[in-house]
């Protein structure tokens, strides 16, 4: 079954411009000293070999206020792509999502990492599909620089699953704002897979309108418009970085959601979800776990990929912020039907069991302790509201 990819095995792409609309003149300047005191060095190390991949910005060569660098010849997420398997099961695929990495040391996305390929080792060991691919929803690192980028890089080498990056906010800080389109992959991209068409979008870019800190403009919304109108695939589901406030607002009461701008063109965004029916609207940014529907789309919030997931003490707790970590895996059939399940970090307390899952963008369940389907809300609210279900209180904690 084909992947719907080129030839060259790489994903049909939106080129955009490498050094972004985000970047200003003195950043720029700054940046581009920087790297002319620098050894241009050669491109040969910039092949990532997906069965060891390994990006050496070492030798990464310098930049100029005038051009941007040459790419790497094989980026990562086509690298990537290039090796995602055909599904093996008519009936469904899945796949997982990630965001939000950017501590230190990467010691809980690591833990994530290795429970993500010990849950796909477990599935295919038991005749079902295996996670196909994962999806990282952004912020991977957290100033942006080239040594950051590198020891990312080195993290992902020992992680079997092919891995495709959404440009964070934090990724295109300083450095990454050059680095992550030469070296990771195009801010806005597509790929086909089975029944699905999955469409990446970066609506992070810093001050890319000066409407608004974060969102998209009229040229990537043409071009959404473009890949949704198609009939085929059946699926369609969208990545970002930077949710919509709305509408989310209508069940969070978080502080950051308050003072957070809403993203610029976001009516539009959201029009063009209904519109089409786009199945999952996915996004990070926010630490917290959120899903709720709206039309036919399932919004979906998964920010627990390693970073200090807010505040979590005594009465300060934040109820729509967990202290629990986590990705989630996907189910998408042949019928168009699509199924959620939140996986936690394993060395935290089970705070319910069985985890929260959404199933339809009309049917969004969870199970409660005896097994039974419950259906709460209707549409446009949320199914899994984190304060109740992953917070740790007498009522849901497993001792």
């Amino acid at each position: 079954m084909s992947l719907g990819l080129n030839a060259h095995g790489q994903a049909k792409s939106y080129a955009q411009n490498a050094r972004g609309e985000e970047s200003s003149k003195k950043d720029s300047a700054a940046i581009a000293q920087k790297y002319e005191q620098e050894s241009p060095g050669s491109l040969d190390n910039l092949i990532a070999k997906w069965n060891k991949p390994h990006i050496d910005l070492s030798t990464y060569p310098r930049l100029n206020s005038d051009a941007a660098p040459a790419r790497a010849p094989l980026r990562y997420n086509e690298s990537a792509l290039s090796t995602i398997e055909p599904p093996v099961n008519q009936d469904y695929f899945r796949f997982a999502i990630i965001s939000d990495s950017e501590e230190k040391d990467h010691g809980r996305y690591r833990k994530l990492l290795t429970q993500i390929q010990s849950l796909n080792a477990e599935l295919i060991t038991a005749g079902e599909p295996g996670i196909s691919f994962t999806i990282h929803n952004g912020d991977f690192v957290d100033e942006g620089t080239r040594k950051e980028y590198q020891t990312y890089l080195d993290v992902l080498r020992k992680f079997n699953i092919p891995m495709i990056h959404v440009a964070g906010n934090h990724d295109l800080r300083h450095e990454g704002k050059y680095l992550f389109p030469q070296v990771i992959g195009d801010f806005d991209t597509h790929f086909d897979y089975a029944n699905a068409r999955l469409i990446i979008l970066a609506n992070a870019r810093n001050r890319l309108e000066k409407k608004g800190y974060n969102g998209f403009t009229n040229q990537q919304l043409s071009w959404l418009e473009n890949l949704l109108d198609d009939q085929e695939p059946e699926v369609k589901m969208v990545f970002a970085h930077v949710p919509p406030k709305k509408p989310f607002k209508q069940h969070t009461s978080s502080l950051l959601f308050k003072l957070t701008k809403k993203l610029h063109n976001q009516e539009k965004f959201n029009e063009l979800l209904r519109k089409y029916e786009v199945k999952l609207a996915a996004f990070g940014h926010h630490h917290v776990l959120a899903e709720m529907t709206s039309g036919s789309t399932t919004y979906l919030i998964s920010g627990g990929g390693g970073q200090p997931n807010g505040i979590n003490i005594g009465k300060w707790r934040m109820d729509n912020y967990t202290s629990d970590h986590h990705f989630v895996v996907v189910d998408v059939y042949s019928n168009g039907d699509l199924r959620g399940e939140v996986i936690r970090m394993e060395d935290k307390k089970s705070h319910r069991k069985p985890p929260i899952v959404f199933y339809n963008p009309r049917d969004s369940f969870y199970a409660d302790e005896a097994g039974d389907k419950k259906t709460p809300g209707g549409d446009g609210t949320s199914h899994t509201i984190p304060a109740k279900s992953l917070r740790d209180d007498k009522s849901n904690t497993q001792r």
